[in-house]
């Protein structure tokens, strides 16, 4: 029984999907009447690969779009390594993180089998449903290891 309940614990780690996450910014410059000027660019910090909340089902490359667009989104809500990212900023943000379906909709991505284009000002916003489809590659790093575990205890 012991055994059941171990290998039923390791199947959210198995099929969590884990995408790739990284931010640009953009900080508007205002001069001293309060006109915005410019913009200050900031470059892309990557974060690396991490799980996404169940709700945040889709991986995604999403262009240039307003801080204050991406605070309405879902993933706002639920990708709180991001969004600490982007809060104190007060321009715009692009990026790769998970996003729910809503959110995709909302940005207007298209599905993709390989989702992996560089950040264009125009480009459109893409989205994929697998660990690879944005360079990740995640998956089979977890399912390696919970396979040899599985066949372990189901040996024995």
């Amino acid at each position: 029984m012991a055994r059941i309940i171990i290998a039923l614990s390791l199947l959210p780690a198995i099929f969590s999907l884990k995408c790739n996450h990284s931010a640009g910014v953009s900080d508007i410059v205002y001069d001293e009447r309060g006109v915005a000027t410019g913009s200050n660019n900031i470059d892309p910090v990557g974060m690396g690969v991490y799980d996404c909340d169940t709700a945040l089902d889709r991986c995604v490359i999403f262009t240039s779009m307003m801080i204050d667009d991406y605070m309405k989104l879902d993933v706002a809500a639920k990708d709180s390594k991001m969004t600490n990212y982007i809060k104190d900023h007060n321009g715009k943000v692009y990026g790769k993180t998970c996003m729910s379906q809503k959110d995709c909709y909302r940005i207007q991505a298209q599905k993709a089998d390989v989702c992996t284009g560089a950040f264009k000002e125009g480009t459109v916003p893409c989205y994929c449903t697998t660990d690879t489809c944005t360079g990740s590659g995640a998956g089979l790093s977890i399912i390696l290891p919970v396979f040899f575990v599985l066949t372990y205890y189901v040996s024995y």
